[in-house]
């Protein structure tokens, strides 16, 4: 599978491994993907445990294309080694069948927006962002 974001720079074309779709106890497609795109920006990938996943919206792109929001929760080392918790909304498409895409900024938000917004509206704001270009 092809995974292609892009930080700022020119679209960087990522091949990922079998091993994106065999993360411990996730067999969810959406997961395994959103997953695989946040190991791409981790400065430890390796450390990636996931704690939950879950898509939160399936839909398409203006152009037609699938496309998904999905939150997911997990430990992995920061630059210092030390394990932290985290939780993402990843909104990407699915291009063709091997292909997968993400842009960023903005793909990938925090889930923590508690007192800034909910959920709701962190998906809506996902959606519009990413996907009604």
């Amino acid at each position: 599978m092809k995974f292609h974001y892009t930080t700022g720079r020119p679209y960087l074309m990522i091949t990922t491994l079998a091993s994106m779709f065999l993360l411990a106890g996730c067999g969810d497609d959406q997961v395994s993907n959103a997953s695989g795109i946040i190991k791409k920006g981790l400065q430890s990938p390796s450390s990636f445990v996931l704690i939950s996943g879950k898509s939160v919206w399936s839909g398409k792109t203006n152009q037609g294309l699938p496309a998904h929001v999905v939150r997911i929760e997990y430990d992995a080392q920061n630059g210092f080694g030390a394990t932290i918790r985290n939780c993402n909304m990843v909104a990407y498409w699915d291009k063709d069948a091997d292909t997968i895409l993400s842009l960023t900024p903005g793909a990938i938000q925090s889930c923590e927006v508690k007192g800034v917004m909910s959920e709701d509206q962190m998906i809506k704001m996902q959606i519009d962002n990413n996907f009604n270009r």
